[in-house]
């Protein structure tokens, strides 16, 4: 971004035009991923075919916001880690160490998923090797180089260590404070305010917090007591915020509904993108769905199990919406075209065990669309019919 107004100033129309570029790129990865962890080179064209026109990540690559470069780079580091572990050689084993820093640089909630993606490693006996411990190595030694000249930058600035950045403290605190959890999904607002509401004052207020670490800690210690004081009330919520990470809406349903386009389009074109993306959002997560808990286990069945898990636990202690999904919507797409191609043989030859499981994701899949559906489409029936 910095060199692109260096080059081209502050026309706005350059930088949307790289997003879509590296957007578009991120098909390249995507294809090596399919075609590494599906079953046939048809399935993985479907799954690239249907990302390239995937309602949200479309409008999402013309919005300067973080979601569109964090997705090419993460694809990126799973493509090059995928390959690594089949190939295992050292070179991409260093490459998925560059994307994933770049990531995790890009948004924060990146660097944290080296937990899941260590574990699958191991679990998988990989390190059991000298060759593996040594590839393993490579990746973390990568990743931690990547990121650790911002992190001395960051000691040079703030005269604290900030591993990337301090956002933690602020998104615990949306997540858990006495207003509810926020949420900026159209249809799905609760009333919110920081701070408020006979929680406390705000930490950025307090005098002596003038140091944006110390902001941050005063946040975290908020939300920890906010916790401890309200166990049940916490629980409660952390389903909230999973319903609301998977609600049956998107950024491009907002952007819509809030007239955000510079040229509007008409009512009725605008009813039709709202039903497309949302019935494409509600086709991938079933098939997702199917495809993880009806298939038979595959090498990588850990590996996107503990990514989704990831995810879910993040934003349960943090704040769930739909922009949030974006990471993890290209693979749902993917695993959605093997759930549905291969649904009716997988039922068939499915244990009852795993068609239960299947039947209880889907059940508590419907059941959260339906606490976020009605004011969503309440909110879109009057305003269309406006």
């Amino acid at each position: 971004m910095g060199l692109i107004r260096r080059f081209f100033g502050n026309a706005l129309f350059w930088p949307r035009l790289a997003q879509i570029i590296l957007s578009t790129a991120s098909l390249a990865f995507l294809w090596q991923i399919a075609r590494l962890t599906l079953r046939s080179r048809q399935l993985a064209l479907v799954a690239v075919a249907g990302v390239a026109f995937y309602p949200s990540l479309v409008g999402m690559s013309t919005w300067l916001w973080a979601e569109s470069n964090y997705v090419f780079f993460s694809l990126g580091a799973i493509a090059f880690w995928l390959t690594g572990v089949r190939t295992r050689q050292l070179g991409h084993f260093v490459a998925a160490g560059a994307f994933f820093a770049v990531a995790a640089l890009l948004k924060s909630i990146g660097v944290f998923t080296i937990v899941p993606w260590l574990a699958w490693y191991l679990l998988r006996g990989e390190a059991q090797s000298r060759g593996g411990m040594k590839r393993l190595l490579a990746f973390v030694a990568t990743v931690a180089l990547c990121i650790a000249p911002w992190t001395y930058r960051n000691y040079l600035v703030f005269d604290r260590f900030v591993l990337v950045d301090m956002s933690l403290g602020r998104n615990l605190y949306y997540g858990h404070n006495a207003q509810g959890p926020v949420s900026w999904d159209y249809g799905v607002d609760r009333p919110f305010g920081r701070h408020q509401g006979g929680n406390r004052t705000r930490c950025d207020e307090i005098v002596g917090n003038e140091h944006p670490k110390d902001v941050e800690t005063c946040e975290i210690r908020g939300a920890a007591t906010f916790v401890l004081d309200h166990r049940l009330l916490t629980a409660r919520r952390c389903v909230v915020k999973i319903a609301d990470l998977l609600a049956p809406t998107s950024p491009v349903v907002k952007v819509l509904a809030a007239d955000s386009y510079r040229n509007p389009p008409s009512a009725t074109t605008k009813y039709a993108i709202w039903l497309v993306t949302i019935g494409a959002w509600m086709v991938a997560a079933l098939g997702a769905s199917f495809c993880l808990t009806l298939m038979p286990a595959t090498p990588y069945s850990g590996f996107y199990l503990g990514m989704c898990g990831y995810y879910f636990a993040i934003h349960a202690v943090t704040v769930g919406q739909s922009r949030y999904r974006n990471t993890l919507e290209p693979l749902l797409v993917m695993l959605a075209v093997a759930g549905w191609a291969d649904a009716r043989r997988a039922i068939s030859q499915a244990s009852p065990g795993r068609i239960v499981l299947c039947l209880l994701v889907v059940a508590t899949l419907l059941w959260m669309w339906s606490r976020r559906m009605h004011s969503g489409l309440a909110e879109a029936i009057r305003y269309f019919g406006a």
